[in-house]
């Protein structure tokens, strides 16, 4: 092959790459200290769910899947799940809970491609895809490389609430640090763990009323 015709394939190479690189558009959260519910807020929550979320988050856009789906020898699990690669072929949504031979895993993706329209079918691949129940929406994104720290709910017995403390440091799954913490209501109605607080309103064994008085560490 002479050198005119080497030349060529590399400038139309380079013009692939360059036009590829322009429309891609990897989504960048601008991540903040947030404790959610906001401080101030008055909450219910029931036992296992979280009275306090906190750590460096970002509202993104994401896919809201209402029912699992399956594709070949994967369901995609029903979830909300955050764009994290937007291009003018695909929106790529990561993160997402995924069953394939008995295993689980969180680390499947799912694309909705442009030439799809507006059906509704979301794809494993460019060539595997179903239809699927679904809407755009938005979510609250953690940070993965620091601490989110979370106050969660464990019931009540006679006038005592228990609360359990979990720290995820790298995982969305498994804590890497817990601890149940037990408080008389008749000593006090405002509880502390770690610097967050909260003023109970009313509590029995299946839920809590609250209202958020400061996040961890005291954040307001």
């Amino acid at each position: 092959m002479n050198r005119s015709k080497i030349a060529g394939l590399v400038l139309i190479a380079l013009s692939l790459t360059s036009i590829s690189a322009c429309k891609t558009k990897p989504v960048t959260p601008a991540y903040s200290l947030q404790a959610f519910p906001a401080v101030g807020t008055t909450s219910t929550a029931e036992v296992g769910e979280e009275l306090i979320e906190q750590g460096d988050a970002a509202i993104v856009d994401a896919l809201i899947l209402r029912n699992d789906v399956t594709m070949g020898d994967m369901t995609f699990k029903q979830g909300t799940y955050p764009l994290a690669v937007s291009t003018d072929d695909h929106q790529l949504f990561n993160r997402v809970n995924v069953l394939r031979r008995n295993k689980l895993s969180s680390r499947g993706k799912l694309f909705l491609f442009a030439r799809n329209g507006s059906s509704k079918q979301l794809c494993a691949s460019r060539s595997v895809c179903a239809e699927a129940d679904f809407s755009l929406g938005q979510t609250t994104a953690f940070s993965r490389a620091r601490p989110r720290q979370v106050l969660v709910y464990n019931g009540k017995i006679a006038d005592k609430v228990t609360l359990g403390y979990r720290e995820f440091i790298k995982s969305a799954g498994k804590a890497t640090s817990s601890n149940d913490v037990s408080y008389d209501l008749t000593e006090s109605t405002s509880l502390s763990y770690k610097g967050a607080r909260i003023e109970v309103i009313s509590a029995t064994n299946t839920d809590i009323t609250y209202r958020v008085l400061a996040g961890f560490d005291g954040l307001q």
